[in-house]
């Protein structure tokens, strides 16, 4: 199958080749019947993206977003039984010496 700088053609890349002529001459309105016509105009505003890139870059999107959850996953994890005595243990620790204090100052 033929290609026009770097896209893939159906036929004979005259629906691509009619999209660049058209977006080099100052035309702006992608077609919405010719996929082939978009890519050439695409082309010549040099806002195509080959398949193989687009993929690349919606599966880095997807790897983002999943890192981005399991960030919030683990900031809103509950304490572990450990942690959660030894805050227990340091409460207790400072309530039991303020009370050691209140006694001595009698």
């Amino acid at each position: 199958m033929a290609k026009f700088k770097g896209s893939q053609c159906t036929v004979d890349c005259g629906g691509h080749r009619a999209g660049f002529r058209y977006a080099n001459s100052g035309g702006s309105l992608p077609s919405r019947y010719s996929p082939s016509f978009n890519n050439g105009m695409k082309i010549a505003q040099g806002t195509f993206e080959t398949p193989k890139a687009k993929k690349k870059r919606l599966a880095a999107n997807v790897k983002r977003r999943a890192k981005k959850q399991n960030l919030i996953k683990k900031a809103n994890k509950p304490a572990t039984p450990v942690m959660a005595g030894l805050i227990a243990g340091l409460i207790v620790s400072t309530i039991s010496k303020e009370a050691k204090k209140e006694v001595t100052n009698l």
